[in-house]
């Protein structure tokens, strides 16, 4: 028990053959598996979001993934003219600049419709923020529609 919450806590390493260190006894230098002596370390998610990849673009979750798969779906049916992805819009308040935001997908419709897609799994209060600064700025707009998939 303690060797697990210990291992989660910590940056987990695994060996070119992408066995886990806690397949391994952590006195070792060599994989039990294969018995490899490179070890690399790899790093875990804040909010252990796993990343996800589909059709070569790589996604920050699998939540993420699962939607663009939906997108696609929906896309090849003719719902969907166009969807793009991880799109940076700068937020911008009376003239000054107030930060950047990056928002998950953009899909436009067939009728002109714009839709900002926002797929969320955990909020943070930057997000929070950067979330209503971009509705104030963008609620309003003309065939544009916001949209967060929790």
């Amino acid at each position: 028990m303690f060797r697990e919450r210990y291992f989660q806590k910590t940056k987990l390493q695994t060996c070119q053959c992408d066995h886990d260190r806690l397949e391994h006894f952590p006195n070792y230098s060599q994989c039990h598996s294969c018995s490899c002596a490179k070890f690399r370390r790899v790093s875990r998610n804040k909010y252990f979001a796993q990343r996800a990849e589909y059709q070569g673009g790589t996604y920050h979750s699998k939540r993420e993934r699962d939607y663009a798969f939906e997108l696609d779906l929906r896309l090849r049916a003719g719902e969907i003219k166009a969807i793009r992805r991880q799109v940076p819009i700068r937020l911008d308040v009376n003239g000054s600049h107030i930060c950047n935001y990056v928002i998950d997908f953009v899909v436009e419709y067939p009728d002109g419709v714009e839709e900002f897609i926002e797929v969320k799994g955990f909020e943070t209060q930057e997000w929070r923020f950067k979330w209503r600064v971009f509705e104030a700025l963008y609620k309003d707009r003309a065939n544009t529609r916001l949209l967060v998939v929790r």
